[in-house]
């Protein structure tokens, strides 16, 4: 996506860039249908195995796509999502 800022001028934003800057993850289990939410994000800690070693798995935001996911992760941790969203 390609915004404009003021006083920057149009930059291009990608949902990888901010999920970096932001220490986001996310990650699609196979074979689960939408209405099963597939998708999960997390914060952090890279490594899911090691995020739920030291966190509650509800913790995590779930959603039955990446965006939805990362906007319940974001609701959970009182977090801003992307601003284009």
């Amino acid at each position: 996506m390609q915004t404009e800022l003021p006083g920057i001028g149009q930059q291009k934003v990608t949902l990888a860039d901010w999920k970096n800057e932001n220490e986001i993850f996310t990650h699609k289990a196979r074979g689960l249908t939408p209405e099963e939410l597939p998708w999960s994000a997390w914060s952090e800690i890279e490594d899911p195995s090691d995020y739920i070693s030291t966190h509650d798995p509800e913790s995590m935001g779930y959603g039955s796509s990446e965006k939805e996911a990362i906007l319940n992760l974001c609701a959970k941790e009182g977090r801003k999502p992307p601003f284009w969203w």
